[in-house]
Order: structure tokens, then sequence, then C-alpha cells
């Protein structure tokens, strides 16, 4: 395609393949509805003609508050037809972000799921919008208020060309930095580079073709599903529209989808979710299972190896693939080319294993400054523990800290309505990312730490957080998990766990009296020592503080994108981290906490 905005790829697609189908949506039977590039292009074209009536303007910014869904998509489409701008605003976020997004966007119009999540905006933002859209149920006759159904205004003389008001250097969207160090950071960026960015992407994964099928369940306020969805249009694919994220692997087996994007945390509890199956069945059912993984393992690793695998892993995964592995592919409907994993680190052993399953899970590298994607790992060009190679589009070097600077035409030159108005870029046109990363010598990327997180401990040692978090996470029961210690002697760890059986977001939170709280708390302290007895011992935390309080979004201590608030989370603790220092402190003759013969654990 040689459109070079958003509904310039959308009015090509809809002329060259207007009966292909664009989007499947579930309706109240729960049987998944089909509606065709040509059915799409004409509700857009209804919206944005209502858009108009309704005064929005070319340049206007117009933000989007609501749940995933087929409406969220094509409103989007219409408010960029229009020559306006969309700010994805999540609806899950704090408060107070949602206010700080929308004022610094200076968004002229909102689109809400219902009218009561426009209550999450103050009076003084609500009176300066031209209109509020409401998605589903009535306006409830609010001034300003107008339902989905009321602003569709169909005219036969109408086409796409004519009301597209879109042009390349126009500003398609404007998103916002996670907010992991303040408040969060606006960025705008043109139809122009947001096309860039996902033809980068299209072009990265050559293996996906024309009627190949996809997954729309991430919230779409996150620009990389937005991004994903514009690649769908780019190649003629059929996007299943996932509502309640919660469904997902209800529905993953009936969509067969041939991609699949996820957060490293939806994966480790995918796996943790099949080894549970697993326990409930018979021992000679696991015993089978066991050795289909040991084939599987050791084919993978011949894959990895580029050598041919041995002989009788051939015979015996003739045989174990079909009746094992291939049950196991089937929970994600198995018909999987890879999967993409992004925001955060995965597990090593995680990718490993999901690859002896014969599910190979692509790690993935973006920064909010930057619209196309840094690296990727493709489905010929992998490491697993990398994040891949540089997109074409990046000019990518390490400076001499091993620091990842940047340049190119997606770059972030500057933020949006920021205080701050200083250029991000250096005088060669680099911007400096903060992430610290080595590159070995195929190119490929593997990130070590950011420059903001890195832990100054008051013995000298400069420690990366990161990769002790991700292989302490990866322990039964552990959730979430946040190294400590800057100026410190020792490093200590706070971990949000669970308790066996218990649901994440009970209500019935916080450690019970007794011994089955004393077990759990003797269970955690034996796996963090076996996992941590070979670690150097600069690495290893002298104590933990465990909580059975989750790390959430709405608790402030998870960003949107579900990283970690470190100030947020350092500042709700802080009693007890200092509780936790003190009695290392007092103990630490007679505990040798520092050589790990044992390991000091309080609960918060």
């Amino acid at each position: 395609m040689n459109a070079r905005t958003v509904p310039g790829l959308f009015r090509q697609r809809v002329q060259e393949t207007p009966q292909s189908t664009a989007y499947y949506t579930l309706d109240k039977e729960g049987s998944w509805q089909p509606v065709t590039w040509d059915q799409a292009g004409r509700k857009v074209l209804a919206l944005t003609r209502g858009l108009i009536e309704l005064g929005l303007q070319p340049g206007d910014h117009v933000g989007i508050m609501a749940s995933t869904s087929l409406s969220w998509e094509l409103i989007q489409l219409a408010v960029l037809m229009s020559g306006a701008a969309v700010v994805g605003i999540d609806p899950r976020d704090l408060k107070e972000n949602v206010q700080a997004i929308a004022r610094r966007s200076k968004i002229n119009a909102l689109v809400v799921q219902t009218p009561e999540t426009a209550m999450n905006l103050d009076s003084q933002i609500l009176s300066s919008l031209r209109f509020v859209l409401v998605l589903q149920g009535s306006s409830n006759d609010l001034p300003g208020f107008y339902t989905w159904d009321s602003i569709q205004d169909f005219r036969k003389e109408d086409r796409l060309q004519d009301l597209d008001r879109s042009a390349p250097e126009d500003p398609a969207t404007v998103i916002f930095t996670s907010g992991t160090t303040g408040v969060p950071k606006g960025i705008r960026y043109s139809h122009e580079q947001v096309v860039l960015a996902c033809s980068s992407i299209v072009q990265a994964f050559p293996e996906l073709e024309s009627g190949s099928r996809m997954v729309c369940w991430l919230p779409l306020s996150n620009l990389f599903q937005r991004m994903i969805n514009h690649c769908a249009i780019l190649l003629n694919s059929s996007n299943y529209f996932v509502n309640d994220p919660r469904q997902i692997m209800e529905l993953l087996p009936g969509i067969k989808p041939h991609v699949f994007i996820a957060v490293p945390r939806f994966f480790e509890k995918l796996y943790e979710g099949m080894m549970q199956d697993l326990r409930r069945k018979p021992w000679y059912i696991r015993r089978l299972v066991s050795l289909a993984l040991k084939v599987g393992e050791e084919r993978a690793r011949a894959v990895r190896e580029n050598r041919p695998e041995p002989v009788y892993c051939k015979a015996l995964n003739a045989l174990l693939d079909p009746l094992i592995l291939k049950r196991f592919r089937a929970a994600l409907g198995g018909e999987v080319r890879f999967m993409i994993s992004g925001s955060a680190p995965m597990p090593l052993w995680l990718l490993q294993r999901f690859h002896a399953l014969g599910l190979l899970v692509l790690e993935a590298y973006g920064i909010s400054e930057n619209i196309v994607p840094m690296a990727m790992n493709r489905p010929k060009a992998y490491k697993f523990g990398s994040v891949g190679l540089p997109l074409p589009a990046n000019e990518m070097v390490l400076s001499p800290e091993n620091e990842i600077l940047v340049r190119g035409p997606g770059v972030c030159t500057s933020y949006y309505a920021h205080e701050e108005e200083k250029k991000l870029v250096d005088q060669d046109g680099f911007l400096h990312t903060g992430d610290l990363a080595e590159m070995d010598e195929q190119g490929f990327i593997t990130l070590v730490g950011r420059n903001s997180e890195i832990i100054k401990t008051s013995t000298g040692r400069r420690i990366a957080p990161a990769g002790i978090e991700s292989r302490l996470r990866s322990l039964d029961l552990v959730e979430q998990v946040m190294i400590i210690g800057d100026n410190r002697k020792y490093l200590t760890a706070i971990m949000s766990i669970t308790r066996p059986g218990d649901q994440p977001d009970s209500a019935e939170s916080g450690f019970k009296h007794g011994r089955q709280a004393g077990d759990l708390v003797q269970a955690i302290k034996k796996q963090v020592l076996e996992e941590i007895k070979d670690w150097p011992g600069y690495q290893r935390p002298a104590g933990l503080l465990v909580t059975e309080q989750p790390f959430t979004v709405q608790g402030g201590e998870l960003t949107a994108n579900l990283k970690l608030r470190r100030d947020r989370i350092q500042d709700k603790y802080q009693d007890s981290i200092e509780a936790l220092y003190q009695a290392l402190q007092e103990g630490e003759a007679s505990a040798k906490s520092n050589k790990q013969e044992d390991i000091m654990v309080i609960q918060a």
C-alpha cells in the first residue's frame, strides 16, 4: 500500500478487498459475527459525517476512554478521517493520571463507555469539551452528551475519499509515557510516522499473509494494540475483538489465531494453568507429558542451535507430539505460528519451555519516544533472552556506558505541551533511551537494565534490578517483585505473593495468623534460598518483605502497561522496609545474611 495516512490505508483496503472479512465480534449468543471491509467502511463513513456535524475540526484532539471493542476501533478511524487526533485514555488508570492526560493533551472532545466513565474528569475539563460521545447506553439527557446511534449520519452520496481530511504531516495520536517516574509526558506522532511504524512491523514478519487471523484483546488505550490493528489493515487480516480480557483463554480455541500478542505475565499465568491441569492428571499421564517435554526440549534446542535433531527425538516426537504436545497448543487454537511478548522481560526458562511445546514466543522492545518498535525477534532470526534485531528504520548504537542511543524518522524530538521544552535528542540527532544493553556480533540486543533504576549500594556496587526481579518472579506463589538497596549494604526484595487457591484480586487479602501463614512464609523462604544459592553474593537479597496485597494499577503500584512504579511502592512500604533493614543490621553477625546461609523474611 502506498498510503501515507491511517485513513488512507483504510480507504485503500476497503476499495481493494471490500468483501473480505475485516473484523469478528461476539453476539449475545456467543457466536462470532463477521464484518466485511465494505461494512466497516460504511460505518466509519457515517460516524465521520456525524463527528463533523458535531463540530469536530481538523487538528482537534479526541480522548477515547473506553474498553476494547470494535466500536473503539471504528470511532478511532472516524476521528482520524475527520482530521483530528486520537488520545487513548485507560479507564482503569488512576484518576489523577486520567486528569493529567486529559489536560496535557488538550482534548476538545471525549468518547466514553458510559456517562459514568466521563465522571473521572473534573467539571472544568468537561465544560470545555465540544461534545461527549457515549458508546454504551443512553446519554442520560446530559448537555453535550450524544449516543453512538444518534451521531451516525447516513448519506448515500458520501464517499470516504470526500470526507477524509487527514494529511501525512498532521498529528494522528498523542500518547503518554508510562509514568513510572512521575507525571506521564505527552508525545505527538503524525500519520506518516504511524504508517511507517506499521510498515516496519509488517516487513519484519513476512510469515503473516492476507487472510491471517489476529486477536484484539489488549487495551486500545495502549498504542501498540492500535498499531497491530493498523497492521491488520495493511495485511488484509481478520481481527477478532475480545471485549472482556478474562474470556481470552476460553475464546482462543475457537478463534485459532495465527499470531498472538501478550505481556510476559500472561504467558506466566498460561503456563501455570497448564501445569495445574497436569498435576490433576493420573501419574502415567504425567510421566508421558514429562517424556514429551524432554523430547520437545531436545528438538527445540537443536532448532535454536541450527543443528540436526537426534534421530531418537524424531521417532519419539512422531508419537508424542500428536498425542501430548498438540493438546497444549490446542489451548491457543492450534494454529499459532508465533507469539509476541513485550513491555517487560520474559524468563528465559519459560521461553524455552514454550518452545519445547512447539510454541515460539518472540520478545520485542519498544519505547514511548519512538513509534517504530526498537527491536524484534523474528520467526527466522531470534535469540532467546534478547529483544531481537533493530528494525531497519532505527539507527541504534551503544554509548561508552552501554546506553542505547537511537535516531530515525519515528523518534520523538520533544514532549508535547510539557513544561520542559528541551529537545530530547542530542546534537547528532540521537535519543538517549536510558536503557542499558549488550549487543552481540550478530546485532542481537539484550537489555540489562535502566540507568534510572540502577541500584548503587553503600559498598560501591552498581546493580541492575530487572534481571534479579525476573528470576524471582518465576517462583511459585510469587506475583511481583521489586528489588531495593540504594545506598544500603544489602539488597532486599518486596514480594507480592498469592496463597495457593486464592484469587489475586480477593478482598480477603492479608496474612492470617497461625500455622498456615507461617508455612507459607517458610515455603517462600525455601524457594528463594534454592533459587539464589549460586548467585554472586552482591546480587542476593539478604531479606524479603512479603505481602499478600497484589500490586495493581488501581493501587498505584503499577502503570497501565504493568510496569512497576518503584517510588510509590517504596513509599507505601517504607516503614516495613526500615524495619527489615533494622532487623538485618541487628542480626547480621548471627544470620550471616550476605553469605545467604539464611535469609530474613518479614511480613508487611
